[in-house]
């Protein structure tokens, strides 16, 4: 009956928080339009407003919806210990992000072609991420798909040597953590590779626009998965050392500064994408 309560209530602050969120952003929609618009060298037209209203929407709602409703599902006890200190906070973590990165890559996938008319402009040339990510983004895409394997196989290592509730989750949430950064990566190679097809210039103007305002944080979080996922394997690492085998140590002692390292260059990202969102001309579409 606990269980049961619990998990009502959950979805009950959840669908509060979702319907308030929803209403605060029919308020700032405009807004954001018309900031975004004054970084596209195009005319915004009516059409062009009824098209970009739905994407902006997406971009803007459904990462904060999948941290907000990750977050709450990770309070789920799967187990009995579920909400022992310090996993309660990793598991908060884990589900928020992992909820946030979903979003996130559910908005980007459903960017659609800008047509208002039986005119077509097309621009079928295959882009590569290099196109729209400078050479820090892509180091970070790469380091990522480097971290998460590495991380889920130092938590695999802790398991094996030491079958406990914290190496358990580890395997869990590095096995999760893999999972998203594929995905990420499978996702801004599909934004980007797609052809593009609207009824004027001006249309794929507005496009390459967008898929570089999509784009743009990607790298940043995906690394941010990767590093946290690290983090995840090195606690579980680091609570059981005593019953873990000399080698495995040895692992995680190499294997920390990496994640250091990386968890620097996540930071740099962040921080260049601030940067440019503030910038009044670092959106200017990209024309491959």
């Amino acid at each position: 009956m606990r269980y049961v309560v619990l998990i009502g209530g959950l979805i009950v602050f959840g669908g509060i928080f979702t319907i308030s969120f929803l209403r605060s952003r029919r308020n700032k929609a405009e807004a954001e339009m018309l900031d975004f618009a004054e970084t596209v060298p195009a005319p915004l037209t009516p059409e062009v407003r009824r098209w970009l209203a739905p994407q902006l929407a997406r971009g803007a709602t459904y990462p904060t919806l999948g941290w907000m409703w990750g977050l709450f599902l990770s309070n789920v006890p799967l187990t009995d210990d579920w909400h022992d200190l310090p996993w309660f906070w990793m598991a908060g973590l884990i589900g928020a992000g992992a909820g946030g990165t979903v979003g996130s890559l559910l908005a980007g996938y459903r960017t659609t072609p800008l047509l208002d008319g039986p005119v077509r402009t097309a621009d079928p040339a295959r882009r590569r991420l290099s196109v729209y990510l400078e050479r820090p983004e892509l180091r970070q895409l790469r380091l990522a798909l480097l971290l998460a394997p590495l991380a889920f196989a130092l938590a695999i290592a802790v398991q094996l040597s030491g079958d406990t509730p914290s190496a358990r989750r580890a395997v869990l949430g590095c096995g999760l953590g893999v999972l998203l950064v594929v995905a990420s990566y499978w996702v801004i190679d599909r934004i980007v590779a797609r052809p593009m097809l609207a009824s004027s210039p001006e249309g794929l103007v507005w496009q390459k626009a967008l898929v570089a305002k999509t784009v743009d944080p990607m790298p940043s979080t995906t690394l941010l998965v990767a590093v946290f996922s690290s983090v995840v394997a090195i606690f579980a690492s680091v609570v059981s050392y005593q019953e873990l085998p000399w080698t495995v140590v040895l692992l995680t002692a190499l294997y920390a500064p990496v994640t250091a390292a990386a968890a620097v260059v996540v930071g740099a990202g962040l921080r260049r994408s601030y940067r440019r969102q503030q910038s009044p001309t670092a959106r200017q579409a990209v024309t491959p």
